[in-house]
C-alpha cells in the first residue's frame, strides 16, 4: 500500500446542485441582479482550504476580482485560474460573487484556493451537461463524450469560444477515462487551438491536467501540464504553479520540477507561502521514494515550519506530520513515528472524522501498531480508518487496503471468521477496481 498521503479530500461538490443554483438566476426575475452570462462557476471546494474557509461555496459565480488598485472581470474559469496563479503570492484577493440572485464580495487571504471551476451554462445547455455528467457517473463514457462534443459544437456556433474549449476538455477527459489516449489528446488539442490568448490557453491546459490528475490519469495529466508549460513565461508564478502540478503526476521523478518551482517562488517573493510549502513537500516526497530520508525529513520540516506559521490546523499540517511519521517509521524509529502520528491524529480530529486526513492518521497509527506486534491496538485504529475512508472514498483502493490489514490483524488474533470476511470484501473491491 502506498504510504505517502494522497491528495486532499474534495467535498461540497455535485453538478446537479450547481445546475439548480444556476436556475435560481433564471427564475429570480427582477428579485435580484441580472443573471450572469459569463464568469466562473464554483464546481467544488476543498474543505479547510483558503477558498472554502473564506466563504466560497459550490454554485457561486465569480464575476470580478480586485487586489489593491488592480481589478478586472472574470470572463471564464480559465481567467480565474490565472488570477489564482499570478495573484496569490501578492496577498489577499477580493472576489465579486453572485449567489442565489445576490451579489457579495469574498476575500481569500492567501494559499491555494483548491476549487474546481466551470463556465456559466446557458439555459439550453443545462440539460445536456447534466446528462453528460450522469453518463460519466454510470460509466457510459462514449455517450458522455458525444454529449460534451455536442455542447462544444453548440457553443462554437453561438460564438462562445471559451465555453466550447471547456466542453472539448470535458470530452477529452472522458476519452482519457475510457483509455483512448490518442483520441483524448486530439480533442484536448482541438480545445486549446480555438483559444487565441496564450495565457488563457496555458490555464486551459493546467485545468485539464488538474482534472486528469484527480481522476488518477497521471500520464495524461503530465502531457496536458507539459503543454501548459510551453505557453508560460519561464519565471512566472504560473510556471511555478504548473511545475508543482507536474510534481504530483509522478512524485518519484519530480526533482527537476520541484527545484524549479522552489526557485521561482523564492524569486517572486513566495518565501512564506503555501505554494512554497507544497513544493517543499514534493521535494521531500521525491527524496522519500529515493530512500534519501534525511532530504525527505528536511523538505517536510521546512514545509511544516511555513504551514504552522500561516496555516496552522490546515489539512496540509496533518499531511506533513503524517509524512514525518512515515520517515521515522522507515528508519525504524518507532517512538518518533508514534509521536508524529499522534500529533497528526490530534490535528485531524479537529478537521473531523469524515476527512481524508483523519482516515490517513488512523491508518498510520494502525499500521505502526501492527508492525510492532500490538494487534489489539492496531485493530481499533484500522476500524476508525475504514469508517472514515468509507465516507471519503467508499469504493477506493484505500478501503481495500485497510480491509486487508484488518484481515491480517484478525488472523494474528485467531479470529478466522472476521479475517475471512475482511479479506473477501477486500478482494471483491480490488476486482471491481481492476
Amino acid at each position: 500500500m502506498m504510504e505517502v498521503p494522497l491528495p486532499e479530500n474534495t467535498v461540497l461538490r455535485g453538478m446537479t446542485g450547481l445546475l439548480l443554483a444556476s436556475l435560481v438566476f433564471v427564475v429570480a426575475g427582477c428579485a435580484g441582479p441580472e443573471p450572469p452570462t459569463v464568469g466562473a462557476v464554483v464546481d467544488s471546494c476543498t474543505r479547510r482550504e483558503a477558498a472554502e474557509v473564506a466563504g466560497l461555496r459550490p454554485g457561486d459565480v465569480v464575476v470580478a476580482w480586485r487586489q489593491g488598485k488592480d481589478m478586472g472581470e472574470v470572463p471564464s474559469p480559465f481567467h480565474l485560474r490565472i488570477i489564482e496563479q499570478e495573484r496569490v503570492l501578492l496577498g489577499p484577493v477580493e472576489l465579486t460573487v453572485r449567489r442565489d440572485g445576490d451579489s457579495m464580495r469574498i476575500t481569500i487571504p492567501t494559499g491555494r484556493w483548491r476549487v474546481r471551476l466551470r463556465p456559466v451554462f446557458s439555459p439550453q445547455d443545462l440539460g445536456l451537461a447534466e446528462e453528460a455528467l450522469e453518463a460519466e457517473e454510470n460509466g457510459e463514457l462514449g455517450n458522455a463524450g458525444n454529449l460534451w462534443e455536442s455542447l462544444a459544437s453548440r457553443s462554437t456556433t453561438g460564438g462562445r469560444t471559451l465555453a466550447a474549449a471547456f466542453f472539448h476538455a470535458q470530452h477529452g477527459i472522458a476519452l482519457a477515462k475510457a483509455g483512448q489516449k490518442e483520441a483524448s489528446a486530439s480533442i484536448l488539442h482541438l480545445g486549446a487551438e480555438i483559444i487565441p490568448d496564450e495565457r488563457v490557453r496555458a490555464a486551459y491546459w493546467e485545468s485539464a491536467g488538474a482534472r486528469l490528475l484527480s481522476a488518477g490519469l497521471n500520464s495524461d495529466a503530465a502531457d496536458a501540464l507539459s503543454s501548459a508549460v510551453a505557453s508560460l513565461a519561464p519565471d512566472s508564478p504560473g510556471m511555478a504553479f504548473v511545475q508543482l502540478q507536474l510534481c504530483r503526476t509522478n512524485l518519484r521523478t519530480c526533482d527537476a520540477e520541484a527545484v524549479r518551482a522552489v526557485e521561482i517562488y523564492r524569486l517572486t517573493g513566495g518565501e512564506k507561502t503555501i505554494e512554497l510549502a507544497q513544493t517543499l513537500t514534493c521535494t521531500g516526497t521525491g527524496a522519500y521514494y529515493r530512500g534519501d530520508l534525511d532530504a525527505a525529513e528536511e523538505g517536510y520540516r521546512n514545509a511544516l515550519l511555513i504551514v504552522r506559521d500561516i496555516a496552522a490546523g490546515s489539512p496540509m499540517e496533518c499531511e506533513l506530520l503524517g509524512n514525518l511519521g512515515l520517515v521515522a517509521k522507515r528508519r525504524g524509529d518507532f517512538a518518533t513515528a508514534r509521536e508524529f502520528f499522534r500529533q497528526d491524529m490530534a490535528a485531524a480530529e479537529h478537521l473531523g472524522s469524515g476527512t481524508l486526513q483523519y482516515s490517513h492518521a488512523a491508518n498510520y497509527l494502525g499500521l505502526l501498531a501492527k508492525n510492532t506486534g500490538r494487534y489489539e491496538v492496531a485493530r481499533p485504529y484500522y476500524e476508525k480508518a475504514l469508517a472514515s475512508f468509507r465516507i471519503t472514498n467508499p469504493n477506493g483502493p484505500e478501503v481495500a487496503g485497510v480491509l486487508t490489514n484488518l484481515g491480517n490483524v484478525a488472523l494474528r488474533e485467531k479470529d478466522n471468521e472476521a479475517a475471512r470476511r475482511f479479506h473477501e470484501e477486500a478482494l471483491a473491491l480490488r476486482r471491481r477496481l481492476d
